[in-house]
């Protein structure tokens, strides 16, 4: 066993010194004594010396093997000593350079490949809000990720950078140790709003509302953007106004919102709007159309004209008249009435029309605008009859006009022929009585 174990230590000295690149340093001798001194080739003067069994040839191989005698224990452990201070001498470390060679080897293969940036989910330039998340990768793990405003967590090619950011003009730098790279990306950061809510309405739900009606909504905070699902929306901050037209009948008008992500849904009766009158201004004054007496008349008869009066149509309807019937600049009296546009003259308590007399009707009349028009219409009625002389006993001949007189009648009233004459057939009898 002991001589196994010497074998042993020598095949680590020539194994270290392999590996070393030291295969021509010469090998301090080893002795193996014995009681008789020293064996013949027992000695080894270096690893060259060393012969392989496979090169001996034949003739020269002793198969006898040497003759050996026993040793005391005296003898092996001095052996033994003598082996053991000689192989720790003959035992040669590795150089410092081998150990760096080595160390650099193994670092070279476990290192990993250097990162670099790849997209985010905002790219450069764009509008963010002040609490956005953005998500960043990069084409191998970018080891330790920092970033100069918000949060960044992560692993591998895919990291989040979490707000809040600072509101306005915002660079984002980001840098990474796998690579030692840095990105910076440019935002514009705006403030958010607080989620808002529906507070009110002008028309509350159930109500009946026109087709052209006009509904003022109110929320508590900034709605964002705001729709409705009929109507126009318009609005600005926390009042907003839907206008119609909407469709006339059941309506569920559905409001939404972006800020909050809101709805409200509001139902109505819609009813269909009466238009407005169209009111056109009136400018035109009224005119007359036609006049019973006409404008300019002569040889008018003024038993009939007294009689049946003086009728005036006009254009348009008269609402308000200040005419008169004069004989020259004197009223006669007469009563003027007002249907629709018509302006009816009549004696009422004024006097009877003369023969041979020129009479006008002046004044003005006005329309429901106020448009006025001055009336002035003139006739002349014609003369009157020439009387015949009749001696006693004569009558008057068939054809001639009878002459007017007044007499009384049977009843004491006054009875003027030229009222009668050319409205009726008249019978006169004169008869005498006595006291």
């Amino acid at each position: 066993m002991k001589i196994l174990s010497i074998l042993f230590i020598t095949f680590l000295v020539v194994f270290a010194v392999g590996c070393n690149e030291m295969q021509n340093q010469v090998m301090k001798p080893i002795t193996m004594p014995d009681d008789e001194g020293p064996a013949e080739d027992s000695t080894v003067t270096s690893v060259g010396d060393m012969k392989d069994p496979s090169t001996e040839t034949a003739g020269t191989k002793d198969d006898t093997p040497p003759e050996t005698e026993p040793m005391d224990d005296e003898t092996t452990d001095e052996s033994e000593e003598t082996m053991e201070d000689e192989t720790e001498e003959t035992i040669v470390e590795p150089s410092d350079e081998t150990e760096e060679t080595m160390d650099v080897e193994t670092s070279n293969e476990h290192q990993t490949p250097d990162a670099a940036f790849v997209s985010a989910t905002f790219t450069d330039g764009t509008t963010i809000s002040e609490n956005a998340s953005i998500t960043i990768t990069f084409d191998n793990d970018p080891g330790e990720v920092t970033v100069s405003d918000g949060s960044v967590s992560g692993s591998g090619t895919s990291w989040t950078i979490s707000g809040p950011f600072s509101v306005g003009s915002l660079s984002l730098t980001i840098s990474w140790t796998n690579g030692s790279g840095s990105k910076t990306l440019n935002y514009t950061v705006e403030a958010e709003t607080p989620d808002a809510a529906f507070v009110s309405a002008t028309y509350t739900d159930g109500t009946t509302i026109s087709e052209n009606d006009s509904i003022t909504i109110t929320f508590d905070n900034d709605p964002g953007n705001v729709s409705a699902s009929s109507g126009t929306v318009s609005g600005s901050g926390t009042t907003w106004t839907i206008s119609g037209p909407f469709p006339v009948g059941s309506l569920m008008l559905t409001i939404s919102w972006t800020n909050g992500s809101g709805s409200k849904t509001l139902n109505y009766t819609v009813e269909a709007d009466t238009p407005d009158p169209v009111i056109v201004e009136d400018t035109t004054s009224p005119e007359v159309s036609t006049s019973s007496t006409a404008n300019g008349a002569t040889d008018v008869d003024p038993a009939t004209v007294t009689q049946s009066g003086i009728t005036i149509t006009f254009s348009e309807s008269i609402s308000s008249q200040t005419l008169k019937l004069l004989k020259g600049s004197t009223d006669v009296g007469w009563t003027v009435t007002i249907s629709g546009n018509t302006i009816t003259l009549t004696k009422g308590t004024g006097s009877d029309l003369e023969h041979g007399t020129a009479y006008t009707i002046s004044g003005t009349v006005r329309d429901g605008a106020g448009n006025e028009t001055t009336v002035s219409i003139t006739f002349t009625t014609k003369d009157a009859p020439v009387q015949e002389s009749l001696g006693r006993g004569e009558g008057l001949r068939i054809g001639v006009t009878a002459p007017t007189f007044s007499i009384p009648d049977s009843d004491g009233n006054t009875f003027n022929l030229s009222d009668s004459i050319g409205s009726t057939n008249i019978v006169i009898v004169f008869y005498r009585y006595r006291h």
